[in-house]
C-alpha cells in the first residue's frame, strides 16, 4: 500500500474538549522525538501522554480515553499496525482517531488509518491533527486556586514591573525564507493594533541563537512562542490565522483593535 498524502480536512470532524477527548496518546520509542512532538502538541492546547512501546500504549488505552492515537510504525515490541489491530479488537479505539507515521516507503494499514511519512514537519502534523479531531475547545485546565492563584498573581505583577508588559513573545525565524518573512509581517499587522508597551517581542534567528531556541523547545521556523506568562505556548507556521494570535493576546489581557 502506498503512503497516503497529508489530508487537509475531513467531513464530520470531531471537536475535542479538555474534559475527555482532547487527549492524545503518542506511541514512540525515540524519547527525544516523542518529547518534541508532545511539547508542540501541548503548546497547541492538547493533553499528551507518551508510551515508549506497544505494550505501554495498550496499558494507557485500557486506563484512559483519548481523542487520537499517534503511533510510530516501528515500535520495539511490535509494529504500530499490530498495536492498532489489538487495540481495536479490545474495543479501545471506538470513537478514537488513528494516525500512523513511518519512515518506510509503504506499509499495509487499515484503510481508515491516516498515514504520514517521516520526516514530518511539525506544522503539517498539527494541521493534520486539527483536520482529524479539531483544535481543543472549552475552558482549558482548571484555574489555580488558593495560594497558587495568589502566587501566580504576584509573579505576574513582578514580571509586569520588570518588563512593563502583559505578555512576552519570541518569534523564531530563518531569514530570508519567505515563510519567516510572512510570519513577521502577519505578526506586525496584529500587534499594530495593540497599545504600546503591552507586548514584549523578541525576533530570534534560529540559526544564530540555538541555545535560546533549545530553552524554548523550538526546532524549526517560523515558530512564535508565548514565553510569559506561563505556561509556554507555541504557534507554528507563518501566522496567517490572525484569529489565533488575537485569542492568544486576549488570553493574557491584551486586546488588539479592530484594524489589526
Amino acid at each position: 500500500m502506498t503512503i497516503r498524502k497529508l489530508e487537509t480536512g475531513r467531513p464530520g470532524m470531531k471537536h475535542v474538549t479538555w474534559g475527555s477527548a482532547g487527549r492524545i496518546l503518542v506511541a514512540e520509542e525515540d524519547e527525544s522525538y516523542a518529547s518534541t512532538v508532545a511539547a508542540v502538541l501541548q503548546g497547541q492546547g492538547y493533553r499528551v501522554d507518551v508510551a515508549p512501546s506497544a505494550a505501554a500504549a495498550l496499558e494507557r488505552l485500557r486506563q484512559d480515553r483519548y481523542g487520537l492515537v499517534l503511533v510510530h510504525y516501528g515500535l520495539p515490541d511490535r509494529t504500530g499496525v499490530a498495536l492498532l489491530e489489538q487495540a481495536r479488537g479490545e474495543g479501545l479505539l471506538e470513537g478514537v482517531a488513528e494516525l500512523l507515521f513511518t519512515g518506510k516507503p509503504s506499509v499495509e494499514a487499515p484503510a481508515d488509518v491516516t498515514v504520514m511519512k517521516k520526516p514530518i514537519q511539525m506544522q503539517h502534523l498539527v494541521q493534520q491533527i486539527h483536520s482529524m479531531v479539531g483544535p481543543p475547545e472549552g475552558p482549558g485546565p482548571p484555574p489555580p486556586s488558593g495560594s497558587d492563584r495568589r502566587r501566580k498573581s504576584m509573579e505576574a505583577r513582578q514580571a509586569r514591573a520588570r518588563y512593563g508588559a502583559k505578555i512576552e513573545l519570541a518569534l523564531y525565524v530563518t531569514l530570508p525564507w519567505p515563510s519567516s518573512l510572512r510570519a513577521q509581517s502577519n505578526l506586525s499587522r496584529v500587534l499594530s493594533g495593540v497599545p504600546d508597551g503591552e507586548v514584549r517581542l523578541s525576533v530570534c534567528d534560529l540559526a544564530r541563537e540555538p541555545e535560546r531556541a533549545e530553552r524554548d523547545n523550538v526546532l524549526f521556523s517560523p515558530t512564535l512562542v508565548k514565553v510569559w506568562p506561563e505556561p509556554k505556548m507555541w504557534i507554528l507556521g507563518d501566522l496567517s490565522e490572525s484569529a489565533v494570535l488575537t485569542d492568544l493576546l486576549m488570553m493574557c489581557g491584551v486586546s488588539p483593535s479592530a484594524r489589526a
